[in-house]
């Protein structure tokens, strides 16, 4: 992950991890995609975090994880990486009552 990137839009962020909770700092997406529904185009959020890669793994963190930015709490629904030490981590706001 470029340093660069997270020296700009970076912000902490509470990660709960297996290790208890800690802060990382990541980049914050909430980009909204068209899904067709029956033949109408809803727009749906797909917030996500961009992060350091080794950042994310010493936190031994894993899908089903909770994560915090501000008072938003989310769960961890995907976690794709690459070469280059970056881990885009894919979000679902929290639903306590489907826990």
């Amino acid at each position: 992950m470029n340093a660069a990137v997270l020296g700009i839009w970076g912000e902490n962020i509470t990660v709960f991890s297996p290790s208890g909770a800690k802060m990382i700092t990541a980049a914050f997406d909430n980009e909204y995609i068209s899904t067709d529904a029956g033949g109408y185009a809803i727009d749906e959020p797909h917030p996500a975090l961009f992060a350091k890669k080794s950042d994310w793994d010493a936190l031994g963190a894993a899908k089903g994880i909770h994560v915090r930015r501000g008072d938003i709490t989310y769960t961890v629904v995907d976690i794709q990486s690459d070469e280059t030490d970056a881990v885009i981590v894919m979000l679902r706001a929290y639903d306590p009552d489907s826990s």
